[in-house]
């Protein structure tokens, strides 16, 4: 429940980022106090005109970033989440991310409900 909760507090901080956007983020998508990134629900529609995402990074964000990290790899193009893989075809791609937000949900869910929130 505990990576769950920080999923999707990570997801609030970084101005309501998906869980398949925080998934396909990269070393490279961190430039110095912020994290930039194109959401995948809209790059294909956009083509023509690509909007990038700014999320300003702060101590709670670095803090999640780096609990969580890939503790393997961390160059430029590496993930930087132990979601997906490089090496994932895209139908185990959409698997994993599924996946993992239907983890992350059931899991606020039950935080919800033992918080009495619901």
């Amino acid at each position: 429940m505990l990576k769950s909760k920080d999923f999707w507090i990570l997801s609030y901080l970084c101005n309501g980022m998906n869980i398949a956007d925080i998934a396909h983020l990269k070393w490279g998508d961190l430039q110095g106090e912020i994290i930039s990134f194109e959401r995948l629900k809209t790059k294909c529609s956009l083509r023509g005109n690509p909007v990038k995402i700014i999320v300003l990074r702060n101590s709670i964000i670095n803090s999640l970033i780096d609990k969580w990290r890939n503790k393997k790899l961390r160059n430029h193009n590496a993930f930087i989440f132990d979601i997906i893989d490089k090496k994932d075809v895209a139908e185990a791609i959409r698997k994993k991310e599924y996946q993992f937000t239907q983890v992350t949900n059931k899991r606020m869910k039950e935080l919800a409900q033992n918080l009495s929130l619901i």
